[in-house]
């Protein structure tokens, strides 16, 4: 019986739990949304749930490291899917209902649910900006009940948003939007196609990584710390 478990963990390359991040990936665990009352795939916590409170609490802790002035700060998912979008999601809204005001730039050009977590339509967005068709005043809208937050949407061409990603437009963009918002997060995932949105990481101060328990291979996610190893992790 040892043997078959020893055998089966070997052959098991997902991250099961956040000891595992903690042990394998050698990275302090700052939230940790499993269990029975975990955020759900497509949804932003509710501010007096558990998942709530600590996403407040992370807030915090990324404001207090982060200290005063503008900041830029990267929120990669290692899975395909919604994880990345509600970590993102979440720490934004709290970044600006206790802190200050922020915007919400969703690089993740094919998996993000940030748009539809706010209640926000199609229309222009990050893809237009970089290829200079949009105006960032228009394109970042204000969602309900967020006075203090803008959500920057993939865009309507995100076919060509891997050619714009040119190092003086993306230096344009975040100091566009740094003129009006004390908080830029960058919403973008370490996997699949979009990967190459991290183009925009080498403007980040620091980046929190979504780790998804269950689904994330290992290597997925130490490639990913890798890709940010110019960035001081949270």
């Amino acid at each position: 019986g040892l043997l078959l478990a020893f055998y089966r963990d070997r052959r098991d390359r997902r991250v099961h739990s956040s000891h595992d991040v903690d042990r394998l990936l050698d990275v302090p665990v700052l939230l940790d949304a499993t269990g029975v009352h975990a955020v759900q795939p497509a949804e932003l916590s509710s501010l007096r749930s558990r998942t709530g409170r600590a996403f407040t609490e992370l807030a915090q802790y990324v404001a207090s490291a982060l200290g005063d002035g503008n900041h830029v700060l990267l929120v990669a998912g290692t899975t395909a899917g919604a994880g990345g979008s509600v970590t993102a999601s979440n720490l934004a809204a709290a970044l600006a209902r206790t802190r200050a005001e922020t915007v919400l730039v969703c690089a993740d050009f094919s998996e993000t649910v940030t748009p539809q977590l706010f209640g926000l339509g199609g229309g222009d967005g990050l893809a237009d900006l970089l290829g200079e068709k949009a105006d960032a005043a228009k394109v970042a809208r204000r969602p309900a009940d967020h006075r203090r937050l803008r959500v920057i949407s993939p865009g309507v061409d995100v076919a060509n948003a891997a050619s714009y990603l040119q190092h003086d437009r993306c230096r344009r963009l975040i100091s566009e939007l740094h003129r009006d918002a004390r908080y830029v997060i960058i919403e973008s995932q370490s996997v699949g196609d979009d990967a190459v949105a991290f183009t925009l990481a080498e403007f980040a101060d620091t980046a929190v990584i979504a780790v998804e328990v269950g689904k994330t291979e290992r290597n997925d996610a130490l490639d990913c710390l890798r890709s940010e190893e110019h960035t001081s992790e949270l």
